[in-house]
């Protein structure tokens, strides 16, 4: 139903779920690689209804690419989490409350209640919420567009590309 992953995040480059005791994080393809023995164990396509991030940084497309055949939702942030990060009794509850509920409102049940934990306004208020299969067939051809006309006209660029990365605000 709802898969969560919580503690330090890093998106794909800094892996996730950080072991402060041996400084080891999950790396996304070792993510894969539990999903890919979860599915042949259970023969199961999509495992989870939801998957949340409870972690700084992972609403990445290259991490929600990578879920996207396990999941029909993910729930993660693209900044840093705020305070203690998300409060489960107000995640849990209405999913307690309604168990048969579907993976769209779930998920926007663990969105809900991080906006009313910490606000909507800052720069700890990017939770959002990614439905996979609108990500696969909007999303995914117009980054691949996007790269093939880079591929081919990037030279054309070059001082505007770099410019631009000059002056962009460090997410950090």
């Amino acid at each position: 139903y709802l898969m969560d992953f919580c503690d330090h995040g890093g998106s794909w480059l800094y892996g996730m779920c950080s072991d402060d005791t041996d400084g080891d994080d999950f790396t996304m393809l070792e993510v894969r690689s539990i999903y890919e023995t979860v599915r042949a164990d259970t023969g199961k396509i999509k495992l989870f209804d939801v998957i949340g991030y409870d972690e700084c940084l992972m609403s990445d497309v290259s991490v929600d690419y990578d879920e996207m055949p396990y999941v029909g939702y993910i729930c993660n942030s693209e900044d840093s989490i705020a305070g203690d990060g998300w409060e489960y009794n107000l995640v849990l509850e209405p999913i307690t409350l309604n168990p048969n509920m579907g993976g769209e409102e779930a998920a926007f049940h663990v969105f809900q209640a991080y906006v009313d934990m910490y606000g909507t306004s800052g720069s700890l208020s990017t939770m959002s919420i990614i439905n996979t299969t609108v990500f696969y067939h909007d999303l995914v051809p117009a980054i691949n567009n996007l790269a093939q006309k880079g591929m081919h006209e990037i030279s054309g660029y070059t001082t505007d590309l770099q410019n631009c990365a000059n002056n962009a605000m460090d997410w950090q």
